[in-house]
């Protein structure tokens, strides 16, 4: 159902980049409302049809977000929507400074905090016995020196802050042999300033992978959820999902359960995306991880039938917000660039069947590519073209 827009309502504010800002962009302005992107605008959000760059955004840089950057933005009444861990920690400091023209549907700075540090997350899940991988603080070499070399058998280290590790290493955790090499990763990281834990990892395929996104208003009232499951991913051990479809809330009833009892402890609001991993053992949901935000497939979860950006929109300005009481269930998504990379992958472990595996792309949406909306893609495609052509011509 469309949102209902009049011109009295305050514009939205996107912060942030990629194919998370490119969603909510289109969330909002596909109903009609005034929406400007925050940042310098040189990725595939600024391709769109619909981006307008916010006024004194100009040097805003997501990663860097603070409450005073986002005041310098030329609005003095707006609807905020982060779309990165950082903004979202900015947006939920600057509610808590007081009330404001800049408003947001977010919960507290310390519940924030306790989702997006893992070293917090794996003890809230812990104190609630929510099911969730093993998971060992490491603050210096003593805490992996007591541990038998058991503890690192299908074990990896993970960044309590996953964004600044992924920009600075390129990948969402390390894989450890053994106790040396476990002690080797973590000074490095260390060195360079990230905090990590040592979690067990839940072995099974990547379509055991699924997960739960939707909103809290607050009132603390779950507005909409979608089940998703994955059925692709990119890189095979840490990567990000290349070919989903949505799947029945039912089939995951008790990891609907315990969202509740987590966002009932921590008095949660806002748009969230949780990931559990079936435990093909104990038949257990297990939980890895809640992100507290927006995320890549914000869209895809929209044209479902749940759309969290506009749910948010309502919830900041203190309106009633319309629950999404169902949504399509076995509608797939596919991300065509990283699922040829994830077939070249397979590929290259052993015989692989080109029509099973590109069947599923048939009436897939997708993330970056719109015929309404049509640039993005365009543009990125030539890019990965272009690229190409130079990698086979042999320049630079």
């Amino acid at each position: 159902m469309r949102a209902k827009t009049d011109k009295s309502d305050p514009p939205v504010i996107i912060l942030g980049n990629g194919i998370t800002a490119l969603g909510a962009l289109r969330a909002f302005a596909e109903v009609g409302r005034p929406c400007f992107v925050a940042g310098r605008g040189n990725d595939l959000v600024s391709d769109s049809k619909w981006f307008r760059r916010a006024p004194g955004s100009e040097d805003f840089v997501d990663i860097q977000a603070t409450p005073d950057a986002i005041r310098q933005i030329g609005f003095d009444e707006a609807v905020l929507i982060p779309c990165s861990d950082s903004t979202t920690l900015a947006v939920a400091q600057l509610a808590e400074e007081g009330p404001s023209g800049l408003r947001a549907s977010t919960c507290k700075t310390d519940v924030l905090l306790m989702f997006q540090d893992k070293q917090r997350f794996a003890r809230l899940l812990t104190d609630l016995n929510v099911p969730h991988p093993l998971t060992l603080v490491i603050r210096n070499r003593s805490d992996l020196n007591v541990l038998d070399q058991r503890s690192f058998k299908h074990a990896f280290l993970k960044p309590a802050d996953s964004q600044t590790f992924m920009a600075h290493y390129g990948v969402k955790a390390f894989w450890v042999t053994g106790k040396d090499d476990a002690e080797t990763k973590w000074q490095d990281a260390h060195d360079r300033g990230h905090e990590t834990v040592l979690q067990e990892y839940v072995p099974g395929a990547a379509s055991d992978h699924y997960y739960i996104d939707g909103f809290v208003d607050r009132h603390g009232n779950v507005c909409g959820h979608l089940a998703r499951r994955r059925l692709r991913i990119f890189p095979a051990d840490f990567g990000n999902s290349t070919l989903m479809e949505s799947v029945p809330i039912t089939e995951m009833h008790s990891a609907l359960n315990s969202l509740s009892k987590i966002f009932e402890a921590t008095d949660y609001r806002g748009i969230f995306s949780a990931e559990f991993k079936l435990d093909a053992v104990s038949q257990d949901w297990r939980l890895l991880e809640i992100n507290a935000r927006a995320w890549w497939y914000v869209d895809f979860v929209r044209r479902c039938g749940v759309d969290v950006c506009n749910m948010a929109y309502d919830d900041a300005l203190e309106r009633p917000v319309q629950p999404a009481l169902s949504y399509e269930i076995g509608k797939r998504c596919v991300y065509p660039y990283y699922d040829l990379a994830a077939f070249r992958e397979a590929k290259a472990a052993g015989p692989v069947a080109l029509w099973p595996w590109f069947k599923p792309w048939f009436g897939a949406l997708q993330p970056v590519f719109r015929i309404s909306d049509p640039m993005p893609a365009t543009k990125a495609t030539l890019s990965i073209l272009r690229g190409f052509l130079r990698r086979r011509s042999g320049r630079p």
